[in-house]
């Protein structure tokens, strides 16, 4: 995912201790700072930042601690409201520095300041709903710790070097998990408690893991909530840590930059990859903290229980995920120990993760544990594994095209290092559009291939660079290693993965079967891109709405699929009726892959990207789909979740063509992948889970970049479809 809010937060000098929860004289305290802030904000146009943006932080973690975890009505009317809270905390933080600095290009200060005062309504009634409440639902918890379940490091108290600027913190000791929470670990608190996950992790189909080492159940369990990852906490006796435990646990005492020290070393950790791997599969390696903690960077971001006055309703990550990639510096890249990025706590993702922390506990009371049948002290169960049966690379022409043009990267040109992209972008192309659109176990080897196609791309492409032109002087020998065995991983898997698929299972539809409603872009020339390119289209047309959950759930009745993502039908078998039914929202926690079987189905395609931008932006170029002016009331941005895609149309979010909620609710993918990232999709549009503090996130002409097997709770799409798409 190309998260693009990573930062830091400035640490002092202090002696950490949990937080305990508020009392109801410090809420309306703390409810009062917000509102004089903001007032004063709206009538003078200064205020105190840092003191609004901390008044909202302790409301929101303080709401944080009192979410259920029932279905029944009244817990999740309840949950809705400490949603609203955090929504709208993260709007106040935003809009306010917009109005105190005078607005932005294309949002006036007045407009922020109504928008502003409206936030404040909203976050006070949110804040009576929330603490005003007498019952609170909890998970069933054992009487003490489960220390059976988890293997922990000491981390001894003392200060540590923190941040970029190594400014010391002070903390007492307390233990971390060894590995991140794992499938299994997660499957067993599921089975013992009967909850039921807010994010996309599902029970496996057979009710359990198969043995062996690289079972998905010695995988990082992934796509929970800061929620559910809380409600195992509450089940296991433990806590997730906070940010500076984390940090120490990660970097140690010495203020390095990585948990092995302060060189990178991308041989350590699982980055641009195709998926999760076993939380022990680089320990041997040396992915491993001064404590002994293993795999912290790499493999899954992890939820901690902190978040930034700047999205006073976010939580924090910290580690990067294996979707994650190296930018153009070392300097500014989301793998080492110091780095975070924010998120909606409602938010589930293939890449987000956590690991715990105990309090106060004793080496002599942990119990005796054995992890896929062995003991802890050689870690959850793993062993080297056995090296893979040898194959012969296949000699597809578009290989001996990628390896000729390899030869010519030494130069330093850019322009055989740009051939040499163009052609991982066609491989890459290939591989996806052979993806077998259904996702039975019969398809299963086919995916894994394509999957291993992808990454490779996606890594050769930015080796590619770093051989050639030597910008990062320590990785030029590494690169050239990795280079030769990236393509190697293409030569070994480019034939399985562009094979002609035999289980093929989705089939056209007739037209109406969808029941999609269409707009028809006609054809001609628009302005495409940043730089305004002038480029011309064919007649096409584009669904009005993003596909909706009814019309997903349709599709999955008449065909079968399974989905490869965590999106999965309501227990019910149908959504209820109403104005704000769930099955009115945009289908989100789908991979590129489920977008394409629908569209198929649908008599369709996935629309590239200038399909997309098109339809979005009509041909005079504009910012947003209504026009060149910010709208914060037409766009669900910063919210607590999805909404229905008929609500943005009564609110003027609308295209020239009249595609409606084409920014904001939800990303959507699109067919396309960018040179620099051959392996992955482009996305457009912003999600409801993006912030305000950065406008351009919701331009027309913005992009963001996914692998295609990666879901996400923010991740949907529409359709677009031309005559020969058509029966």
């Amino acid at each position: 995912m190309d998260f693009t809010e990573l930062g830091w937060v400035d640490i002092k000098r202090v002696q950490f201790s949990p937080a305990r929860p508020l009392e109801p004289k410090r809420i309306e305290e703390l409810k009062a700072q917000v509102t004089r802030q903001v007032g004063d904000c709206v009538t003078r146009g200064s205020y105190d930042k840092q003191a609004l943006g901390e008044s909202m932080l302790q409301l929101a973690q303080a709401a944080r601690g009192l979410r259920l975890h029932g279905t029944t009505a009244r817990a999740l009317d309840f949950n809705k409201q400490i949603g609203l809270l955090h929504a709208s905390a993260n709007k106040i933080a935003s809009y306010s520095a917009l109005a105190a600095t005078g607005g932005t290009v294309g949002l006036g200060a007045a407009t922020s300041l109504d928008y502003l005062a409206q936030q404040e309504q909203v976050f006070g009634k949110a804040v009576e709903r929330v603490f005003g409440a007498t019952e609170v639902e909890k998970v069933p918890a054992k009487s003490g710790p489960r220390l059976g379940l988890i293997e922990f490091v000491e981390v001894p108290a003392g200060p540590f070097k923190s941040g970029y600027d190594h400014q010391e913190v002070e903390l007492p000791a307390y233990r971390l998990s060894k590995y991140p929470v794992t499938n299994q670990q997660y499957l067993e608190f599921v089975a013992t408690t009967g909850y039921k996950s807010q994010g996309s992790w599902n029970v496996p189909e057979e009710g359990r893991y198969p043995g062996g080492e690289d079972s998905p159940g010695n995988h990082p369990v992934v796509n929970v909530t800061f929620y559910d990852a809380q409600a195992f906490c509450q089940w296991a006796g433990v806590r997730l840590p906070k940010e500076a435990e984390w940090e120490k646990g990660a970097r140690g005492t010495d203020g390095r930059k990585y948990p092995w020290g302060n060189e990178w070393r991308p041989d350590l950790l699982n980055y641009d990859g195709s998926g999760t791997t076993p939380v022990q599969e680089f320990e041997k390696k040396g992915n491993v903290s001064p404590y002994g903690a293993v795999d912290m960077v790499g493999n899954v971001l992890e939820w901690v229980d902190t978040g930034p006055t700047r999205r006073p309703g976010a939580v924090l990550l910290k580690g990067g995920a294996f979707t994650n990639y190296l930018p153009d510096s070392l300097d500014v890249q989301p793998f080492d120990c110091i780095r975070h990025t924010s998120e909606n706590p409602e938010s589930s993702y293939a890449g987000f993760g956590f690991r715990v922390v105990c309090d106060d506990v004793e080496p002599d009371i942990l119990d005796e544990v054995t992890w896929m049948g062995k003991a802890p002290s050689k870690g959850p169960g793993r062993s080297e594994s056995a090296p893979p049966p040898e194959q012969s690379p296949v000699m597809e022409p578009l290989l001996v095209t990628l390896g000729e043009r390899l030869k010519n990267l030494q130069t330093g040109d850019p322009v055989p290092i740009r051939s040499f992209q163009e052609t991982l972008q066609e491989v890459a192309t290939q591989a996806r559009a052979s993806a077998p659109l259904t996702s039975g176990p019969e398809s299963s080897a086919q995916n894994a291939a394509i999957a291993k196609v992808m990454a490779a791309a996606n890594r050769l492409a930015y080796l590619a660079v770093a051989a050639a032109t030597g910008n990062i002087a320590s990785c030029v020998t590494v690169a050239q290693k990795a280079i030769e065995m990236n393509l190697e991983v293409i030569g070994m898997n480019f034939a399985q993965a562009t094979q002609v698929s035999e289980v093929e299972a989705i089939q056209v539809s007739s037209r109406d079967t969808a029941q999609l409603d269409w707009v028809k872009v006609p054809a001609g020339e628009f302005e495409f891109g940043r730089n305004g390119e002038r480029v011309h289209l064919d007649d096409y047309e584009i669904s009005k709405y993003p596909v909706t959950n009814a019309q997903y759930l349709e599709f999955t009745k008449a065909t079968g699929y399974k989905t490869g993502g965590g999106w999965h039908a309501p227990r019910e078998g149908q959504y209820p009726q109403g104005e704000d039914s769930l099955g009115d929202h945009p289908v989100v926690n789908v991979t590129y892959f489920d977008a394409q079987a629908f569209a198929k189905w649908a008599g369709g395609h996935i629309p590239n990207e200038k399909e997309w931008e098109k339809a979005a932006r009509g041909t005079e170029g504009l910012t947003y789909p209504w026009g060149n002016d910010w709208r914060p009331d037409a766009v669900h941005h910063d919210a607590e979740l999805t909404r229905s895609v008929y609500v943005s149309e009564r609110h003027g979010n609308v295209s020239p063509y009249g595609a409606v909620d084409m920014v904001g609710n939800a990303l959507e993918w699109t067919d396309d992948s960018t040179t620099e990232r051959p392996g992955s999709v482009v996305l457009k549009g912003g999600a409801w889970s993006n912030g305000s503090s950065s406008l351009k996130v919701f331009n027309n002409v913005r992009r963001t970049t996914e692998n295609p097997a990666g879901a996400y709770r923010g991740f949907g799409f529409r359709v677009a479809r031309k005559p020969e798409d058509t029966l």
